[in-house]
């Protein structure tokens, strides 16, 4: 790896090793993992797949300098979670599953992953995955519960789906039936919102 990586830092303008070869816990003044001024222009070689990856870890892992500023190089936080993670792709799974057992149609498993896609892209992509569970009637039910608020999207086979909120505090009720195709209104996405 360390081949492969030198190209990201620039060995004869900078100190700082190259990706394969940073050393952790030094103390001073020097910056573990730096890149160079020179990494973007290394990084357009690379194809996109490439460098879509290695400035996700620059930026939110242990080669994100802006981060370490104030803590010592073996200091370091924790990537960020970028977006729904494992969890998405279990629910993926989860999908394929009961359409492979029979409990949902191919249509709608289809449909429900479309949705779900559309949902984190209209309320964020911290939008908690929802728990899903199928219905005796070839349906799909998704439920959100955070705190108070409770949030459900019922999936039918027909390609019709309801919204339904309640407010566990107030009592506040709210419900929205649509056509899978029809865009989503400001109300729904402000009520998925609150599961971010």
């Amino acid at each position: 790896m360390a081949a492969a990586t030198s190209m990201i830092f620039d060995r004869e303008t900078s100190s700082t090793p190259p990706l394969g070869e940073v050393e952790f816990g030094r103390q001073g003044s020097e910056f573990c993992g730096r890149p160079t001024p020179n990494t973007l222009q290394s990084l357009m070689l690379w194809p996109n797949s490439i460098r879509r990856a290695i400035v996700m870890l620059i930026e939110t892992s242990l080669f994100s300098w802006s981060k370490q500023v104030g803590r010592p190089c073996g200091a370091v936080a924790a990537p960020k979670e970028i977006g729904p993670g494992p969890r998405l792709q279990e629910h993926r799974k989860y999908l394929q599953k009961l359409e492979r057992d029979g409990e949902i149609s191919t249509e709608l498993e289809n449909t429900a992953w479309r949705i779900l896609l559309d949902l984190l892209d209209a309320a964020g992509s911290s939008l908690a995955i929802p728990d899903a569970c199928p219905g005796s009637d070839g349906q799909l039910l998704y439920t959100w519960d955070q705190a108070e608020h409770h949030l459900e999207l019922e999936m039918f086979p027909d390609r019709h789906v309801e919204f339904f909120y309640r407010n566990r505090r107030t009592g506040g009720l709210w419900e929205h039936e649509q056509d899978v195709t029809d865009g989503l209104p400001l109300d729904t996405i402000a009520k998925l919102r609150l599961f971010t």
